[in-house]
């Protein structure tokens, strides 16, 4: 009796277009159990100009507030670097090698423009990022002979809010601003107008842009990063952004 039921209802549904015909692919299917879910065809710098800021600062919020999240960033951080990634000089002459390395490591404990750590803690920095954010940014800063340092170039670690992703427009000279990045026509990135300090800091108020913007900087991505980013993606997002909606599941 149940089954002559189930064929009787199945018919009653059929007639009313409600029961979907197979479309060859289970992940096509309308029936009960997916016929809410809606899904887009929009490109991936579509989908972070619309949700990525909210996105990363939710992601961001997470590992400083929830401990698995901290865990998994420290995590990811360790093998990404570990104690620093080092190279090694490839040169024959053994003098020559070893006043190469003792440059380098003299140069390690300069690195840092804020003055505040070393080049190897910047390294762990950047993969940390990578991880909050997807991506951060880095600015090489040429410094002068009376500054006395070792090599005169420190490097200057910048968060993903330097740059805000709402900005998107081409430019009467035909170049482009993709999520505040300026390219040329041929997609080669040109200078990035950052901000003085960070936008979402204190001494932000009544600092504005910088005039002469940054050249050179980019996204360090740490090494073992293999999954390659999405096509034509223009800026990063967090590596933990999936499992910030699973927050707030009980």
């Amino acid at each position: 009796m149940n089954l002559v039921q189930r064929i009787a209802g199945a018919a009653r549904l059929l007639a009313t277009g409600k029961l979907a015909q197979s479309t060859g692919f289970d992940g096509a299917q309308m029936q009960r159990r997916l016929v809410a879910w809606r899904a887009g065809g929009e490109t991936i710098n579509s989908l972070i100009l619309q949700g990525g800021e909210l996105q990363r600062a939710r992601a961001r919020q997470l590992v400083r507030t929830n401990s698995y999240a901290a865990n998994a960033a420290a995590s990811f951080t360790a093998h990404a670097v570990g104690c620093g990634i080092k190279p090694s000089s490839l040169v024959e002459d053994g003098a020559l090698k070893d006043e190469i390395q003792r440059l380098w490591l003299a140069w390690t404990d300069e690195a840092d423009a804020d003055g505040l750590t070393d080049f190897y803690s910047l390294q762990a920095m950047a993969a940390r990022a990578m991880f909050e954010a997807g991506e951060c940014f880095l600015r090489f800063r040429s410094r002068r002979p009376e500054d006395r340092l070792t090599v005169p170039l420190q490097l200057q670690m910048l968060s993903f809010e330097h740059l805000p992703l709402g900005t998107c427009e081409t430019l009467p000279n035909g170049n482009e601003i993709v999520f505040g990045i300026r390219a040329r026509p041929d997609r080669a990135p040109d200078r990035l107008p950052l901000p003085r300090t960070h936008p979402g800091d204190v001494r932000q108020r009544g600092a504005g842009r910088a005039g002469a913007g940054s050249r050179g900087s980019g996204v360090p991505r740490p090494p073992s990063d293999r999954r390659g980013p999405d096509p034509g993606r223009a800026r990063g997002r967090a590596r933990h952004g999936p499992a910030v909606a699973a927050r707030s599941v009980r």
